[in-house]
């Protein structure tokens, strides 16, 4: 068997535990599809290990994000009166 999906998501409002993490794992193999529930723990522990590395990269994100529109804001098409046709 191999690991298809890995997916965490917040329940729905109609869902039993509604708006909180459900993990779940998604095998597959020759004999078919399994899909399996994460315990609160398990689902915790992955967030652990990921802290860190999604506050870096978010970081770097809104930092390109501030550049990009930096850059947008001070485009010379935009500091000067300038029409373009066909856009």
């Amino acid at each position: 068997m191999e690991i298809v999906k890995l997916e965490i998501r917040k329940r729905s409002s109609y869902e039993d535990y509604a708006n909180q993490l459900a993990g779940t794992v998604q095998l597959q193999g020759a004999l078919g599809k399994q899909e399996i529930l994460l315990s609160s723990a398990v689902v915790a522990e992955i967030f652990k290990i990921i802290k860190d590395d999604l506050v870096m990269r978010s970081t770097t994100l809104a930092s390109q994000t501030s550049t990009a529109a930096e850059e947008a804001m001070n485009s010379p098409l935009l500091t000067q009166a300038t029409v373009i046709d066909n856009v």
